[in-house]
């Protein structure tokens, strides 16, 4: 390979660079290698690029998968393939007759091609999970095991590294998928190929437009449309590009969302929900000092100042108290993407560690983003310890591996909702992880109109309503979930009466009609859960601020525990 200077992809230019200076002649290109790729003006698929890349420069190269077999840029590159020492064939050279496909056979032909005196050739080895799959070494069959050590070897061979013209690329989209003794080969060089930024996404928008006669609605801007097909590669962006055409319109806002979503849960294995909250924070009610902290964050992450916004967020209380509504709201707020993130957990061997790991790739493309994983005590992947299940310990540390990474503060927030705070590992709950658990308590009594008032703008249900001291009265401890079924029986009577508005009579009447069931030992419980463990007291309700004292909630709060076990609730 010469120095000729051309623009490359960065992650094309690092492969280059590291196998100019003798790092590496064996790369295991991953993640986003069914995209097109920028060369010389051009988007081309990903074989194509390597084609084009090694045109001129190798005298070689030569492609392989299970499905197609070996195959060559050229016809001449055939012929000189098997014109090799050790590998001449007439027959094959010609293309009369075909080469076996089985892969031992091919690489043991590869193989020979590499040692080929003055041999200048490059292979590239695409779908490699079929060919190197994951799993124990002992569990594989004889060839996949022969198939392993053979390509360890080649990344080994100081003659191939050293002396030799030649460069191995092996291609796969989920590298965990791939035999971990290649993934974690320290001769094998990984390089991933990212999904496009936002400038890369405009950019080739620009070029969909100008060079494929792409029709945008004036509406959409390309700016704004690079915004929200975050998450997105090229190849989606053609494949919208086409739909549009077929269906005879333009690109615009509904097209984009609608097909966003359904690519990226298809590409998570139903494991990412993109959704797009319709409400920002001024439609929650109440929980005034729970929204004054998020719309300072949200102000952080929209003028980028990311030191100042926190890498998880865990919002802990009793059901129906508004974590979920809260985060949706939130994530509204800040005007990024949203994602609700779902349990990985699967019943094979592997699969839920390989699935987790791409969403997780996948999340990083969508940046700037807020994920959401919803009742957290029940996802085992946040419990570590807490099981005995050998997978679930494996899940549990990847997330925390990613959550704690550095480089994603203030580009991808967790926020966590859980009813049972304890049941969430100590581990994710340190500060570098989640970073601020905030309690949601039930509304003290001098928010709960306010909530009415929201629910019921919120639902469109008019209403004239002058006196809430009686409501105020009969609703101590009620949820804003509880409220909001009041709300909704209380519409229903008044259309029964065919009343132009809901009044206080209705809702008295509803909540006479109202049965509240729940453990009430079991709701302190979860409470005193998220007081003892939140954060801060400038995150606590104003009413408790000064008088909560953590060593009496948790004196309270074993007591309560200890009775709750005796009962078999916990």
């Amino acid at each position: 390979m010469d120095t000729t200077t051309r623009v490359l992809p960065p992650w094309a230019e690092e492969l280059r660079q590291k196998y100019l200076a003798g790092v590496a002649n064996t790369f295991l290109i991953h993640f986003n290698v069914f995209d097109q790729v920028p060369y010389n003006g051009d988007y081309v698929p990903l074989k194509e690029f390597f084609y084009r890349f090694f045109d001129g420069k190798k005298e070689i190269v030569a492609f392989y998968n299970v499905s197609e077999g070996l195959t060559f840029a050229t016809e001449e590159m055939r012929r000189r393939f098997f014109s090799l020492p050790g590998l001449r064939s007439e027959e094959y050279a010609a293309g009369l007759k075909p080469v076996p496909k089985q892969a031992s056979v091919v690489l043991g032909l590869l193989e020979t091609a590499l040692k080929a005196p003055k041999a200048s050739i490059a292979v590239v080895i695409d779908y490699l999970e079929a060919v190197a799959p994951a799993g124990q070494i002992s569990f594989l069959s004889a060839e996949d095991r022969q198939n392993v050590t053979t390509l360890q070897r080649w990344a080994s061979n100081q003659y191939l590294l050293e002396q030799s013209d030649t460069i191995v690329i092996l291609i796969a989209a989920k590298l965990g998928d791939v035999h971990e003794n290649l993934r974690s080969a320290p001769q094998i060089d990984l390089q991933q190929i990212p999904r496009p930024d936002h400038e890369e996404r405009l950019a080739y928008l620009r070029y969909l437009v100008e060079r494929q006669g792409a029709t945008v609605s004036p509406e959409m801007p390309l700016e704004r449309l690079a915004g929200l097909t975050a998450g997105l590669n090229r190849q989606n962006l053609y494949n919208i590009h086409k739909l549009a055409r077929r269906e005879s319109r333009a690109i615009d806002y509904e097209l984009v969302r609608d097909t966003k979503k359904e690519i990226l849960q298809d590409e998570s294995a139903g494991l990412l929900e993109v959704v797009e909250p319709k409400h920002g924070l001024d439609s929650i009610g109440g929980l005034e000092y729970i929204k004054e902290r998020l719309m300072k964050i949200a102000r952080y992450m929209r003028e980028g100042d990311t030191k100042r916004v926190p890498m998880a967020l865990a919002f802990g209380g009793p059901p129906g108290t508004g974590k979920t509504a809260v985060a949706f709201a939130f994530a509204k707020e800040s005007g990024v993407n949203c994602v609700i993130l779902k349990e990985a957990r699967e019943m094979w061997v592997g699969s839920s560690e390989r699935n987790q790991e791409y969403v997780f790739r996948l999340i990083e493309a969508m940046a700037p983003v807020i994920v959401i994983v919803d009742e957290a005590d029940q996802s085992e992947g946040s419990r570590g310890n807490h099981t005995d299940s050998e997978v679930d310990k494996r899940l549990w540390a990847q997330k925390i591996r990613f959550m704690g990474d550095p480089a994603h503060r203030g580009r991808i927030i967790f926020i966590f909702t859980s009813n049972r705070l304890d049941l969430i590992d100590v581990a994710m709950k340190r500060r570098g992880r989640i970073d601020q658990i905030i309690p949601f308590l039930y509304l003290e009594d001098k928010m709960r109109p306010m909530v009415f008032q929201t629910i019921l703008k919120k639902q469109g249900i008019p209403f004239d309503v002058s006196d809430w001291q009686p409501i105020i009265e009969a609703t101590d401890r009620f949820s804003g979930a509880d409220i909001e079924s009041i709300v909704l029986s209380a519409d229903e009577l008044a259309a029964d009466e065919k009343a132009p508005a809901v009044t206080q009579k209705h809702l008295l009447a509803a909540l006479g009609d109202f049965i509240q069931a729940r453990n009430e030992e079991m709701i302190r419980y979860m409470e005193l859960l998220a007081l003892t463990e939140c954060s801060a007291r400038s995150m606590l309700p104003e009413s408790l601020r000064e008088t909560f004292d953590r060593n009496a909630a948790l004196e309270e709060l074993d007591q309560i525990r200890t009775k709750l076990k005796l009962e078999g609730v916990i």
